[in-house]
């Protein structure tokens, strides 16, 4: 529900979930995380946590301190583009192991810090298409409690729900920015030119577009309603 509903100006809703995730799985610490390329190399986009013996700002302050500088196989993962096999799936360490991928800095020098081990891990990246939106999953102590085929499925289950909600937190995300590239396109455009409803009503127009609605709106109108329809 937390993930299906969006409140405008509300928390992320990955924030929302964390907590009932890492009771649901018996995680001591459940992460999410996001990787955005910079100028110099990779940076964290978002990292939220729950649980866990560091707290969320020493964790934050750790993870950038880790990114900083980090090659492309920093994890068990490339975050340009994750690996067909990597995408959307219920991951364990020993599941990565067998790709044959052994040893990474994230393993060797970022877990210890935050207090765990990358044999302890479940995870999934969720992705849309090759896109990497985020690394979501948790850890506990497997010698104690391994994880079942349960865990897995419940896991798995939350993608969908997961992929969409990070998909429209990156739209909305982005709107402004779309809209204003969108208002240079199209004033770009010597022609009137118009972006329109599916009833064919204006919702931007470039500048040559304005002045024709202003001369003639009803004759217009009837135009752009007709050109919608038209195949």
């Amino acid at each position: 529900h937390s993930l299906a509903v969006y409140v405008d100006g509300g928390p992320p809703a990955l924030t929302q979930v964390l907590g009932p995730v890492r009771e649901l799985l018996r995680f001591d610490l459940v992460v999410a995380y996001g990787i955005e390329e910079d100028g110099s190399g990779f940076a964290p986009s978002f990292l939220e946590m729950e649980g866990g013996r560091v707290g969320l700002t020493t964790a934050r302050r750790i993870f950038r301190e880790f990114m900083s500088g980090q090659r492309v196989r920093f994890g068990g993962y490339d975050p340009r583009k994750p690996e067909p096999w990597n995408r959307n799936k219920p991951l364990l360490y020993s599941d990565i192991a067998r790709q044959g991928i052994r040893t990474t800095p994230m393993a060797e020098l970022l877990l210890p810090r935050m207090s765990v081990h990358v044999s302890e891990q479940l995870r999934v990246l969720v992705c849309e298409g090759p896109s990497l939106l985020a690394w979501f999953g948790g850890f506990r102590d497997v010698r104690a409690d391994p994880y079942t085929q349960r865990d897995r499925r419940v896991l798995g289950a939350m993608v969908p729900s997961l992929r969409r909600r990070l998909v429209l937190e990156r739209t909305i995300g982005s709107a402004g920015t779309t809209q204003a590239a969108l208002e240079i396109a199209l004033e770009a455009i010597a022609a009137p030119a118009f972006l329109l409803t599916s009833a064919g009503a204006p919702v931007l127009a470039n500048a040559s577009g304005r002045a024709a609605l202003d001369a003639g709106p009803a004759v217009l109108g009837t135009k752009l309603r007709d050109a919608v329809r038209s195949p």
